[in-house]
């Protein structure tokens, strides 16, 4: 596409040297306000009605039972992590070793933004602004739109995608330094990492995994068609995504999943009609594309608007920051719309939409990470005090966040130790279904999910509850 320009030696953006007062400050700083928010979250997140009733199914049983059962029922990995550790926690935290798995969570969550930044960087994140940058504008996307689920409406959901999209995006670091800057070959450690993490990554989710393979697998062809080369790394990672895909597609629980109250729920476009031809699914998918899209358009037009700046830029000058920028925001744009246009077999309503869309929310983040890290390094060539205001205005907006999220998520805290103390109290009791749910958090409507939910706790921890205002209604939702 490019070929009547010579290409220039492809080398990592360098990071800043931070000998200038108050860099290594002031990003440390934004780091550490990245990492307090999320140990803090998990300190005062109650469990939810969800996690207590995975509580009381997983407590009696033994590893291997786990196993059989997430196999039959729903095969994430996260799914698995799940029902493993949740016999650990307790409805609110206490000074004891129920501590270790939040302390975990935190970890986690943490773990996810560093490699969500190597991403964007193409390289390790340092102990420099750049890499502050770049962490605190993937941290602020992604808790300040919907794809905040993922952290904070249950533990469910946390150990079900943030540890799934962790193992995915690690997975993903080799396939974009290589084709993105260096085209060296990797160590030969490199095809048994890549070959046990594409089967972790293949059994995570539903989507995702099929889809990244498509991609990395169109992308080896193609290098395969030019230079008659593919390294065993590549062959390694592929054949172990595979696996993966193959393993989770092959479990009797999916099957489930697709049919009977879910699929009646989640509206699945294939129960419609016995006719499974595109053209006679058409209209139900369209309808289901317009309505899952919706909060989305905004993003694609930033998507539009950095391909654009980034095309102009590389034939302006030809420099390769702009190239891969450009490459890196197309293959996540395209990845984007392919899950979207999957995820048109169902209609994806307010309660799933977060924690459905957080792959597109997340190849969002990452491109907007790394445009803003060209944009500044190169284009605007921001000086080294602009980046250090920039550092504070940003952790003056991390440290907003983080007082916006403690204020509410210590009050509900409180407002649950109450209730849990009525079930330690009674034999059975009886609580308004209002009364149970989080207030939003005042700036930002940070919440979770309530700490009983009536069609997962008809009773909890040996007590019988009775649910009013709304409570028959609500018994018939779904879970996740």
């Amino acid at each position: 596409m490019f070929a009547h320009r010579p290409r220039q030696l492809e080398q990592p953006l360098p990071a800043c040297a931070c000998a200038w007062p108050g860099a290594t400050g002031a990003s440390l700083g934004v780091y550490a306000l990245i990492g307090v928010f999320f140990i803090v979250l998990y300190w005062f997140m109650t469990m939810t009605g969800e996690d207590i009733s995975q509580f009381a199914d997983s407590s009696h049983q033994s590893p291997i039972e786990i196993l059989q059962y997430t196999y039959s029922y729903l095969p994430r990995l996260g799914e698995l992590y799940q029902h493993l550790v949740i016999r650990y926690y307790e409805p609110i935290a206490r000074l004891n070793l129920s501590l270790i798995p939040r302390l975990a969570d935190g970890i986690f969550a943490v773990a996810f933004l560093y490699v969500l930044t190597y991403l964007a960087l193409l390289r390790r994140p340092r102990l420099e602004p750049r890499s502050a940058l770049s962490s605190g504008i993937i941290f602020v996307l992604l808790t300040l739109t919907p794809a905040n689920a993922i952290f904070l409406s249950r533990f469910s959901c946390l150990h079900n995608y943030v540890l799934g999209y962790l193992i995915t995006a690690a997975f993903c670091i080799p396939f974009a330094t290589f084709f993105l800057y260096d085209a060296k070959n990797k160590p030969k450690g490199t095809t048994i990492y890549l070959f046990l993490s594409g089967i972790l990554t293949g059994y995570s989710t539903e989507v995702s995994p099929a889809i990244l393979f498509l991609l990395l697998g169109s992308i080896v062809a193609i290098r395969y068609g030019h230079t008659r080369r593919v390294h065993c790394w590549m062959i390694g990672g592929l054949s172990g995504l595979l696996t993966g895909v193959a393993l989770f597609y092959a479990t009797g629980g999916l099957n489930s999943r697709l049919g009977g109250p879910y699929a009646i729920a989640y509206d699945y476009a294939l129960n419609h009609s016995n006719d499974i031809r595109l053209g006679a699914l058409a209209p139900l998918l369209i309808s289901h594309l317009q309505f899952n899209a919706r909060s989305l358009w905004p993003w694609v037009v930033l998507y539009a608007g950095i391909l654009a700046v980034c095309f102009a830029r590389f034939k302006q000058d030809g420099r390769s920051e702009w190239r891969r920028c450009m490459l890196l925001t197309g293959a996540l744009l395209l990845f984007s719309l392919i899950y979207l246009g999957v995820s048109s077999l169902i209609r994806v309503d307010d309660e799933l939409y977060g924690r459905y869309m957080a792959s597109v929310y997340i190849s969002i983040a990452i491109s907007s990470a790394q445009f803003a890290d060209v944009l500044m390094s190169h284009a605007l060539k921001v000086k080294e005090r602009q980046v250090l205001v920039l550092l504070g205005l940003l952790a003056g907006w991390l440290l907003l966040i983080n007082v916006d999220m403690f204020a509410a998520f210590q009050q509900y805290n409180g407002k649950a130790r109450g209730i849990v103390r009525q079930l330690q109290r009674r034999p059975s009791v009886s609580l308004h279904e209002p009364d149970l749910e989080m207030p939003g958090s005042p700036l930002f409507n940070l919440r979770q999910y309530p700490i009983l939910e009536p069609w997962a706790n008809p009773t909890a921890f040996g007590v019988k509850i009775q649910y009013l205002d709304g409570g028959e209604r609500a018994q018939n939702a779904l879970p996740q």
